[in-house]
């Protein structure tokens, strides 16, 4: 793939050597900052692009929490715009080629090895919130879905605490947004609807320095929490390969992980591809749902249709959470089996 020099911006080589000097000076957050701020200069990020959104919150007196929404014209906008303006082929639409490229001229990246494998940074180009970064690894290779990725989250998490980082799955229509090219999200001090929900009182466990349980949401969620992060990525790499193998091919998981005071939490949503979005909302949302709308936040295209949008102005709680439920694979009902063979089961080695 060709490169494309811009005079008004600095090389991707010369950006990537500012901003390891960065982190070695003030750390790994502080260089990101500085990623984001060269996008706004730059403008391949732009203020106008955080408030175009439409945004929307529900309060459910049902789970306690409050579920939330967005119509993302931003992404709208910019598919739009690549399909008409994309002129050359890479090996993923996330592959390092981009960077600097003639399709993408003001896109810079920063390289960073964790834990023995290649990784750049790089700011989606539609955000959901501010500092949306995607990581991908450097090397093309499909999505992967097991302990290496707790354990590369948990390590990365060390070096980024003010940020929520998330996984996707390996399995298409479960959560796999783009399975041909490993890669996780890092969003800044974001606040997702799973983490008010709380820990139903017959499946919470408190047992090898690991606290938590399944939560009373509309997806099935597993909450972590520990600070014995070797105990988190053993237990966590069990429960993901006891579910993996209930249905193979089909069956996976997400990903959330963040901070919270002096422990770390890892949320696992179990998802099956065999459960979709039903044809009532399929008009609202026909993309498979990733981690951050599993995990309580709705995110739609532009509604082509008056009807779409009061629907999901006026019935927004009823969207989100029935769209949840239409793609969560286990039902309440089958929470003891279910918590007694995978949650409890994967504390066995």
């Amino acid at each position: 793939m060709s490169k494309c020099v811009d005079s008004s911006l600095p090389s991707q080589a010369h950006v990537q050597q500012i901003l390891a000097q960065l982190e070695h000076k003030e750390g790994l957050e502080a260089a990101l900052a500085h990623l984001h701020q060269l996008a706004m200069e730059s403008g391949y990020l732009h203020p106008e692009m955080y408030k175009v959104n439409k945004h929307y919150y529900f309060s459910d007196p049902l789970y306690k929490v409050d579920f939330c929404a967005q119509i993302n014209y931003v992404r709208d906008s910019y598919q739009k715009d690549a399909q008409q303006k994309s002129t050359l082929q890479a090996a993923s639409r996330i592959a390092f080629d981009w960077v600097e490229s003639v399709d993408k001229p003001l896109l810079r990246a920063y390289e960073k090895t964790i834990r023995d494998r290649k990784y750049f940074f790089q700011l989606t180009p539609y955000p959901v919130v501010p500092y949306h970064f995607v990581l991908v690894q450097r090397a093309v290779s499909p999505m992967r879905m097991d302990g290496e990725n707790v354990a590369d989250l948990l390590c990365l998490l060390e070096q980024m605490p003010h940020y929520v980082l998330v996984s996707n799955s390996d399995v298409v229509n479960a959560g796999a947004s783009i399975p041909e090219h490993h890669h996780y999200q890092c969003l800044r001090a974001l606040s997702l609807p799973l983490m008010q929900a709380a820990v139903l009182k017959d499946y919470q466990f408190d047992q090898d320095g690991l606290r938590g349980g399944l939560l009373h949401f509309p997806s099935t969620v597993c909450r972590f929490m520990s600070s014995d992060h070797e105990a988190l990525i053993a237990k966590t790499t069990r429960v993901i390969a006891a579910f993996k193998k209930t249905d193979p091919g089909h069956a996976s998981v997400n990903l959330c992980v963040h901070k919270q005071d002096d422990k770390t939490i890892v949320h696992m949503v179990f998802r099956n591809n065999h459960y979709q979005t039903s044809d009532s909302y399929q008009k609202i949302k026909s993309e498979g749902l990733g981690i951050l709308e599993v995990s309580g936040m709705g995110i739609y295209p532009v509604p082509k249709d008056p009807e779409l949008d009061r629907k999901i102005t006026q019935q927004g709680l009823d969207v989100v959470t029935g769209i949840m439920k239409d793609n969560n694979p286990i039902d309440v009902g089958a929470y003891d089996a279910f918590f007694d063979e995978i949650i409890q089961g994967g504390a066995a080695s």
